[in-house]
């Protein structure tokens, strides 16, 4: 039986191997490890979208810590991809 992560390796392949992301086949090919131990982490929510079979949508994600990293390259690509309004809102916040 396929895993999530087997459905959304070849979208993460497609997107992440191009810009501005540009990572490598190997890195690449790690995803459904990595997705799979992160499915894994306390707070950890996904949810996959078919239809007739194909993956039309996915969204995921886990707890953070409260500040978005200032040198972790997620940090930083959504510093340089939203404006602060925007950023802020993709940010976890814990009440």
């Amino acid at each position: 039986m396929r895993t999530p992560q087997d459905h959304l390796y070849p979208i993460y392949r497609d997107c992440f191997s191009a810009a501005p992301w540009n990572e490598r086949a190997g890195k690449t090919a790690q995803y459904p490890a990595w997705s799979a131990r992160r499915a894994g982490y306390l707070g950890a929510y996904g949810f996959v979208a078919e239809l007739a079979g194909v993956v039309v949508g996915a969204v995921y994600g886990w707890l953070t810590p409260a500040e978005l990293p200032a040198e972790n390259p997620f940090g930083i690509a959504v510093r340089e991809a939203a404006p602060p309004e925007v950023a802020a809102l993709l940010w976890l916040r814990r009440w």
